[in-house]
């Protein structure tokens, strides 16, 4: 088919559905439906059938459930883009385990601002002792009593701090704040 031909398809398409949902008519096989639907009953089924087997089929391919064309997260049966698409981005899964889940309890005792500058503009979890995650050779430390909330702007100025040879200060003034049990 030409171009041409399969613009003027697509728009029969479009005007046959249209009519079929007025009139309240199964696209396949002309029976009427409950209104707001496009299939009777008996192709809802065949369909959900249909949608089950296509995602064993992708899952035994080894590829994304959601797309069916890329290689899925390691961990998940969908690519990062329909993860991302579901609302589960790499990010929030990531502030489950990365604060040993105790990344939302933290944010919500600090009221979801920044306990240096007061702002709620974009809040960041941040260890007072240093044992983050990237800290590969100690174990991090994620007791709510080492976990604070701050902003990117007091977050990026405190781990630069922390290289510094003040970096006692900064510790204590934040060991005043959250006393450790």
């Amino acid at each position: 088919m030409r171009k041409r031909d399969t613009e003027k398809h697509r728009l029969y398409m479009r005007e046959w559905i249209t009519r079929r949902r007025e009139q309240g008519l199964c696209y396949s096989c002309n029976t009427p439906v409950v209104p707001n639907r496009r299939r009777c009953a008996k192709h809802l089924a065949q369909t959900a059938k249909r949608a089950k087997k296509y995602k064993r089929q992708r899952l035994e391919r080894g590829l994304c459930v959601g797309c069916g064309t890329r290689k899925p997260q390691s961990g998940y049966k969908n690519c990062r883009r329909c993860l991302d698409k579901m609302g589960k981005s790499r990010l929030r899964l990531a502030h489950k385990w990365r604060f040993g889940g105790n990344r939302a309890t933290v944010v919500e005792r600090d009221n979801h601002q920044c306990q240096i500058c007061h702002t709620e503009k974009s809040p960041v979890v941040h260890h007072i002792d240093g044992r983050g995650r990237n800290q590969t050779h100690e174990i991090p430390n994620n007791a709510l009593t080492n976990l604070i909330v701050l902003c990117r702007g007091c977050h990026g100025a405190l781990t630069r701090f922390l290289h510094a040879p003040d970096m006692n200060i900064v510790l204590s003034l934040l060991a005043r704040k959250y006393p450790s049990n």
